[in-house]
C-alpha cells in the first residue's frame, strides 16, 4: 500500500540576518505537517565543514540549516556524484566550492522509502548542479555524512536500524 507524504521545495536565504526566521518559520510549517515529508532544494547552507572547499571556513559560524534539522527530525539523504553543488566559477586561490543543494526526509519517509538516495549531476549552464532524488535505491552505496540526529531517540527509530 502506498502511503501519500509531502514534498516541501525550498530555497532558503543566503543572508545570515534572516536564516534564523527562515529556519524558525519553515521548521514549524514542517513540524505541523503529519505526514512523512521530504524537503529538497538549496538551503543556502552548509552544515559540516567537509562541505566546503575554498572561501572562509564555517568554524565559528551558527549552523542554522544543522539547528533546523535536529527541530524537526529531519535526516539527510546523503549524495552519490558530485561533492559539491555549488561553486562560485572562480579558479585557483579564489574558487569556492559548497553542498548547498540537498535532500532532507524525516523518519516516516525514510521508513516509506529505505532505498531512497540523492544523485548529483554534473554542473552544466549553472553554478548549481541539478539532482535527481530516485527512491528505488542505487548500486552504489552514498557518501553520507554521519551525523547524530535528535529524531533517532525516537522509539520508532529503533525499529528503522534494525530493518536496515
Amino acid at each position: 500500500m502506498k502511503t501519500s507524504w509531502s514534498l516541501f521545495a525550498c530555497y532558503g536565504t543566503s543572508y545570515i540576518g534572516g536564516k534564523k526566521a527562515f529556519g524558525e518559520n519553515f521548521g514549524q510549517v514542517v513540524a505541523s505537517n503529519k505526514s512523512p515529508w521530504l524537503i529538497c532544494g538549496d538551503r543556502n547552507e552548509v552544515v559540516d565543514v567537509s562541505e566546503k572547499q575554498g572561501g572562509r571556513g564555517i568554524w565559528k559560524r551558527r549552523l542554522f540549516l544543522k539547528e533546523f534539522m535536529e527541530n524537526v527530525g529531519g535526516i539527510d539523504l546523503g549524495f552519490n556524484g558530485e561533492r559539491y553543488t555549488w561553486t562560485n566559477g572562480q579558479t585557483d586561490q579564489a574558487a569556492v566550492k559548497e553542498r548547498l543543494d540537498r535532500a532532507i526526509a524525516n523518519k516516516d519517509w525514510l521508513e516509506a522509502n529505505p532505498l531512497a538516495f540523492v544523485e548529483y549531476l554534473n554542473f552544466e549552464e549553472s553554478n548549481h548542479c541539478p539532482f535527481v532524488i530516485r527512491s528505488e535505491g542505487a548500486k552504489n552505496k552514498c557518501n553520507r555524512t554521519f551525523g547524530f540526529f535528535k529524531a533517532w531517540t525516537d522509539q520508532t527509530s529503533y525499529k528503522v536500524v534494525k530493518k536496515a
